[in-house]
């Protein structure tokens, strides 16, 4: 147990016990930690110690502090391949992961002219426009905003349900065969929008990823804009140079 009597202070000898109790299970990933005051006597001390431990733990990668809903026992980090063309919580289930859909809006509209000529039809016509808080346990990970062409998926906006993948909905239903996307990375900082649905600070490093993409015809099926919090996913990518085979990982 903690001695105030050894050579190392007292938060860090809390800091190495909290570190193995994550280790041996004792707190569960992705669940929330005891409130500092809880922690405070469960291990004899004081709250500026368990604060003090705790952001040690932070700064080390096994804690996440989510502005007012407390601290978290941070989940491994996700790997998720760049050169993959289908949505990333169908890649991370697939992996084993239990991803959960929150539909924040989803309504009919008609498109900026940035989304129009993306999807190469007019601005008149109206797309469909989903955006969605993607969780993994407790803690959200990922904001998703897609935008359909309506005339092409008149019936897609009732589809479109929480526990429900969009890319088996246009697969299956829609026959749509996916032929490639083309996407961008953009490494930024959090904006007070972002920070409000994600429940992380403002100013907190994040993944921005635009992608389009495309059927076997080369026509654009959707846009997607994603906001993704750096310290919960590694981007991959395999290519070929030279006739082997190079992986370059792409982190925050």
């Amino acid at each position: 147990m903690l001695s105030p009597n050894q050579i190392k202070p007292l938060f860090e000898q809390l800091r190495d016990l909290v570190r193995n109790d994550i280790i041996n299970g004792k707190y569960i990933q992705g669940e929330k930690m005891p409130s500092e005051d809880d922690l405070g006597k469960l291990y004899g001390v004081s709250r500026i110690t368990v604060r003090r431990a705790l952001q040690e733990l932070c700064d080390e990668g096994m804690l996440i502090r989510r502005q007012g809903k407390g601290t978290f026992v941070l989940t491994q980090k996700h790997k998720n391949r760049m050169d993959l063309i289908n949505g990333f919580t169908d890649y991370m289930q697939d992996h084993g992961r239990k991803i959960r859909r929150i539909i924040l809006e989803k309504k009919h509209m008609k498109p900026s002219e940035d989304i129009a000529d993306s999807l190469q039809i007019n601005m008149q016509d109206s797309v469909i426009y989903v955006k969605r808080l993607m969780i993994d346990g407790d803690i959200p990970f990922m904001i998703d905003e897609c935008w359909y062409p309506f005339n092409r998926f008149p019936h897609l906006f009732e589809d479109i349900k929480e526990d429900t993948s969009t890319y088996q909905i246009l697969s299956n239903k829609y026959n749509v065969n996916f032929a490639k996307s083309y996407k961008e990375m953009n490494a930024c900082l959090s904006t007070e929008e972002i920070s409000n649905d994600l429940g992380c600070a403002v100013g907190e490093p994040i993944f921005s990823i635009q992608k389009i993409v495309y059927d076997i015809a080369d026509i654009p099926v959707q846009i997607s804009k994603m906001a993704v919090i750096g310290s919960r996913v590694t981007y991959t990518m395999t290519t070929n140079e030279a006739g082997s085979e190079m992986q370059k990982r792409i982190t925050e």
